[in-house]
This record gives C-alpha cells, sequence and structure tokens, in this order.
C-alpha cells in the first residue's frame, strides 16, 4: 500500500533548531488551492515512497574515489613525494595502552590521502634508542594509480549510462570503429534513444497531466533536441542542408516519435473480463 504525501518542508539550515521553527510548508501538487505547490517527478522504485535514488547513484563511492586521487596526488606534490614508511621505536614495549595511543597519533597524523608525504619529528636521549624508518617499496605504484582513476573514470561514465566517452569529448583507444565520428554518431543515437528520451518522456508526460489538472489543456511540448556539430556536419552533406537545416529535420523527427509514443499511450486500453471469455464483471478491490 502506497503512502500520499500531501506537503514538502522547506528550511535553509535542517541542522539549526532554531531556522527549523520557520521552515516553510508547501503543500503537493493537486492537493490545496494555494498559488504555490511542487510537483515532483519520479519512477517508481520498491519501498521509496516520496524520493528516489538518482541514476547514478552505482558511481558514488568512484566519485570519492576520484576525489581522494586528487588528495593524494596534491599532497604528495605538495610534500615532496615522501615514500611509504614503517617506523620502529627501539627504547622498549610500552603497556597496550600507550601503544594504542601511539599508533592513534601516528595514524591521525600521517595516513589518509590528505597527510601524503608528511614527515616526523623525533627527539631521542641518545642515538641507540632512536627509532628506525624503514621504507617500504611499492612496485609499479603509478600504474596501480593509473589502474583505479581509469577505472573510477569508466564506472561514472557507465553509471550515468554514457555510451562513449567522445560524447563528451573524452578521448578513447581504438575500439572497432573506422572513425571517431562513426563512434559518435552510433554513440548518440544509443544514448538518445535509450536514456535521454525516456526521460524526457516522463517530464513531458506528468507536465502535460499539470497543464491539464490546472485549466490549461493539452499542449503540444517537446525538447529541442542538442546534436553534436560532427553529426550534424555529416548529416548536411550527405542531404546538401546547411547545419541549421539538419538539426531542424532532427528536431522535427523528435516530435514526430514524440506524438507516435502518445498515440500509442492512449490507445491502451485495460483488459475487461470479456477480453478472457469471461460474461461476468466483478468489481475492483
Amino acid at each position: 500500500m502506497g503512502m500520499k504525501c500531501e506537503a514538502f518542508y522547506y528550511c535553509t539550515d535542517w541542522s539549526d533548531t532554531r531556522k527549523q521553527k520557520t521552515k516553510i510548508r508547501i503543500p503537493v501538487f493537486g492537493t490545496s488551492t494555494e498559488e504555490r505547490e511542487i510537483l515532483y517527478i519520479k519512477d517508481y522504485e520498491p519501498n521509496r515512497y516520496y524520493y528516489s535514488l538518482p541514476d547514478w547513484i552505482s558511481s558514488l563511492q568512484y566519485s570519492f574515489t576520484e576525489a581522494e586521487l586528487s588528495n593524494l596526488h596534491l599532497n604528495n606534490i605538495e610534500n615532496g613525494f615522501l615514500p611509504v614508511a614503517m617506523v620502529n621505536f627501539n627504547n622498549g614495549v610500552p603497556a597496550p595502552e600507550e601503544r594504542q595511543t601511539i599508533e592513534s597519533l601516528l595514524e591521525n597524523k600521517f595516513s589518509g590521502t590528505r597527510n601524503a608525504g608528511r614527515f616526523m619529528v623525533s627527539f631521542n636521549d641518545d642515538a641507540i634508542n632512536k627509532p628506525t624508518i624503514d621504507t617500504i617499496p611499492i612496485e609499479n605504484l603509478h600504474e596501480k594509480y593509473q589502474y583505479v582513476a581509469d577505472y573510477a573514470q569508466d564506472r561514472i561514465l557507465v553509471a550515468h549510462r554514457i555510451v562513449s566517452p567522445l560524447l563528451f569529448g573524452i578521448r578513447t583507444a581504438a575500439n572497432g570503429f573506422s572513425s571517431q565520428a562513426e563512434e559518435m554518431k552510433t554513440a548518440y543515437s544509443i544514448f538518445q534513444t535509450m536514456t535521454i528520451q525516456p526521460f524526457q518522456q516522463l517530464i513531458l508526460n506528468v507536465i502535460d497531466k499539470a497543464l491539464v489538472e490546472g485549466g490549461w489543456g493539452k499542449q503540444d511540448l517537446y525538447f529541442d533536441q542538442l546534436t553534436p556539430l560532427v553529426i550534424l556536419s555529416d548529416t548536411a552533406d550527405d542531404t546538401d542542408e546547411t547545419v541549421e537545416e539538419a538539426q531542424e529535420d532532427v528536431n522535427d523527427s523528435m516530435r514526430n516519435e514524440e506524438t507516435t509514443e502518445e498515440n500509442l499511450e492512449q490507445e491502451k486500453t485495460h483488459p475487461r473480463p470479456s477480453d478472457f471469455g469471461f460474461t461476468r464483471e466483478y468489481e475492483d478491490f
């Protein structure tokens, strides 16, 4: 059973209890007679009645990875690329509580990407009891960093359903296409059909219903498409048109597709008992 939301509350800072007292209540669209209402558009997700997760949620950890990599490299540069090291204290083994305190101090000061390359100062009574610092070599460290960076970028693009990085100006290695223009055309067609159009149609359907309920009636709404210039140029060359005319042809094609989808949606009817050979209709509960 779904839960119906009747209002949203707006506050500039929910962590401030004083500002919470001045929060603003905004009713959900279609539930009041107020001039200001909120229409929230979301796809269905199980057990999520009020807000849906963003479609890129699977790349959240990889976004943090990108941020940590940049912190690591920046701090390594600022601190002279000092290597990873092991610190040995040679003045006896302290009690467990004292060992834990020393380890915690070292961890807080030197661990994490923001502390990369920091140095330590040690004061000793004599040279015999001075701490020793052994460098721990890590083979092919630059390759590991590059692999993590490339993999994080790939996962972020996949989460956003990017078929080819070329759509956003990111160069890639040869992957079977005869040219970058061919790859971009194919990627754009798939990305537009499988990702962009469903989102656009969802928004248009909800806005249409809102306009009808608000008394404006059915409107001929559509999205003007932003087509990569390389695709428009090739299309214009093939059809002896200008780039502007090619763009208008693309927009007309998209409008016709949206109209066709809308007509198909309107033609859909719910099955009745007579469709399956029953002669009596039962009430829905």
